[in-house]
């Protein structure tokens, strides 16, 4: 005989019980007539309702209150800040809060024996009762005063009858979020604890929430006089016709959805179309470099700045409030104190931690350095024709790669930190792998100097500026150049690749800015407005801006988005794609770089006049 569905299901279901042993369903004890497995639409309708009032929207998560004494006053003390100066709004019912809440805590430690921090709680905070009119309640707070072992809350039957009891404070529903964003801010266990256990937190929703909950529209007021609509309420009503209603309400909806969603198509196409919006910059001037600033770096997370000098030391500062310190490192001998050096200055110094470390050992100006990617290292390349990487746990030499003949202007690290390159005099770009010491790549080209190299956001292309007045474009695996760009009437001193990796900026001596199309190898745009050498080129994150910065002491932002025309004049020497010119007064702009945020950083040198 063929098995209905509903025989079917529930066979399945019992089963699937026996399986997990919740059931036995050999035993007489398990009637299958009498098991229930299916609802209602009326029992589902009513278990939701239940569920929603019963729901974690009126209760607080807590953990066990197995803490220090001390913090028991500490997250009170905060908590009574956080109350006495909440919003206007709010604070009358959260007011409530504080009474319950401070007597229960001081009942606690009482009980946990901690006596003497019990006292200096009470002391502190006994004046948040000013909040409270009820007679029962400033009584209580006396009792309080009173209370020294546990055993006195057990002698007093008042006491106890407060500690076994829940105190009810209503709160409405927006004060309520506005406490809980509070106590999941920061650790406040022992509050939680005392929230969940000793007080009943009653909802109050609002009139707008609860009609929105309810799924109904903002009552309308009748024309009818008071006395007729008080006589229907207590009539029964009528059935109405809704169907016409409801279909009304739906179209209006959709209309209202359809004009939403073209208002929202039409704002994102203004925004997409618009002009970039001009970042915030903050610019880092190293004072007094008499000892000649040549290069600046920033590490990935903007927390550190490097910077290169022609004495060939390596300084490194702190850009947020912590120091740089020193860690334990391996025995080195240049490192062996001697019977005359004075220690005193330096173990202070590394056990604090200073705002600024030197690293010494090149023997020549250091015209480049950059961070590697997700490592503790930092490498420079030198007039010695040698590039050092650097710990910064330490703040030691860690290795030294040598391959150049002459020195090395410039150097890059890849995306992901697996290659850096590096350019030099010798007219040749060399790529290398940090955990060699030898070049695994030598690119061979240019007619003279190599000023500067960069890397292509995949990693797969290199591109070199030369003193030849062309940029090359280098395939890495192969070798072989794949580009080479004309145009520039002198040296070409920095290049910048957008994060799309679509288009190349360069610059230099000849204070043009060029923007080049690497698909097609054509020039997209050239920059005018800059009056010196051009140092540094960063696009943003979008590829829609450019900056760019040198020694005529500006940084200026460019709108390089293809297909846009600016119906801006030229004026004043500069091109209409010109966005702003920042004035750094006597700072030559060394390094441009954009963080994730749109925010622009800038460092260079100035010299104080002596």
């Amino acid at each position: 005989m063929k098995r209905v569905g509903n025989d079917q299901i529930q066979s399945a279901v019992l089963q699937y019980l026996k399986r997990r042993q919740y059931i036995d369903i050999n035993s007489e004890s398990v009637n299958r007539k009498n098991l229930k497995l299916t609802d209602s639409l009326r029992e589902m309708a009513s278990q939701s309702s239940r569920k929603k009032e019963m729901g974690a929207v009126n209760s607080v998560s807590c953990n066990s209150c197995d803490q220090e004494p001390d913090v028991f006053e500490q997250q009170f003390a905060r908590f009574r800040l956080f109350i006495e100066n909440s919003v206007e709004e709010y604070k009358p019912d959260l007011l409530y809060l504080l009474y319950p809440t401070f007597a229960h805590l001081y009942l606690q430690m009482i009980s946990d024996g901690h006596r003497l921090n019990a006292h200096s709680l009470y002391t502190k905070h006994k004046g948040c009762t000013q909040y409270q009119d009820s007679q029962d309640a400033k009584e209580l707070m006396e009792r309080l005063s009173s209370v020294h072992h546990s055993m006195d809350l057990i002698s007093d039957p008042q006491l106890s009858a407060f500690r076994e009891s829940k105190c009810v404070v209503e709160l409405g529903d927006e004060a309520l979020q506005y406490l809980l964003r509070f106590l999941q801010s920061r650790d406040n266990s022992v509050l939680l604890s005392i929230i969940n256990v000793h007080i009943d937190i009653k909802v109050r929703y609002s009139l707008s929430t609860s009609l929105q909950e309810a799924g109904e529209e903002y009552p309308q007021p009748s024309s009818s006089s008071s006395s007729s609509s008080s006589l229907s309420s207590s009539l029964p009503s009528a059935p109405k016709q809704t169907g016409d209603v409801s279909m009304k309400e739906d179209d209006k909806r959709e209309v209202e959805r359809e004009a939403f969603l073209t208002q929202l198509r039409a704002t994102i196409d203004k925004v997409q179309r618009g002009p970039p919006p001009v970042p915030s910059v903050i610019l880092y001037s190293v004072l007094n470099a008499y000892q000649g600033l040549s290069s600046v770096s920033f590490s990935d997370d903007s927390q550190m700045l490097a910077g290169g000098f022609e004495d060939s030391a390596v300084r490194v500062w702190s850009l947020t409030s912590k120091k740089l310190k020193t860690e334990s490192h391996d025995a080195d001998v240049s490192r062996v104190r001697l019977a005359g050096d004075c220690l005193h200055k330096d173990v202070i110094e590394d056990s604090l931690g200073s705002e600024c470390k030197v690293m010494r050992g090149h023997s020549d100006t250091v015209y480049s350095n950059c961070f590697i990617p997700n490592a503790p290292l930092l490498l420079s390349a030198s007039g010695d024709a040698t590039v050092r990487a650097w710990s910064m746990d330490t703040f030691s030499n860690v290795a030294v790669y040598r391959g150049h003949k002459y020195p090395i202007w410039d150097l890059d690290v890849s995306l992901f930190g697996v290659y850096f390159c590096t350019a030099s005099k010798d007219q040749t770009a060399r790529l290398w792998s940090p955990e060699r010491t030898y070049p695994v790549r030598v690119l061979s080209g240019h007619l003279m100097d190599v000023d500067c190299v960069k890397f292509h956001p995949n990693c797969k292309y290199i591109a070199t500026g030369s003193n030849d007045k062309t940029i090359r474009l280098w395939d890495i695996t192969q070798g072989k150049s794949v580009r080479l760009l004309t145009g520039h009437k002198s040296s070409v001193l920095c290049i910048a690749f957008a994060p799309n990796g679509k288009y190349l900026a360069s610059a230099g001596e000849d204070r043009r800015v060029r923007v080049w199309d690497l698909a097609t190898g054509g020039l997209m745009k050239e920059l005018r407005g800059h009056t010196d050498t051009v140092y540094s080129l960063a696009f943003n994150p979008d590829s829609s801006m450019l900056a760019s910065g040198g020694a005529d002491c500006t940084i200026r932002l460019w709108d390089i988005r293809q297909g846009v025309k600016h119906t801006v004049p030229e004026s004043g020497g500069h091109s209409g794609e010109q966005m702003a010119s920042i004035s750094s007064r006597q700072t030559h702009i060394h390094k441009l770089s954009f963080s994730k945020c749109n925010l622009l950083l800038a460092g260079g040198g100035i010299a104080m006049a002596t």
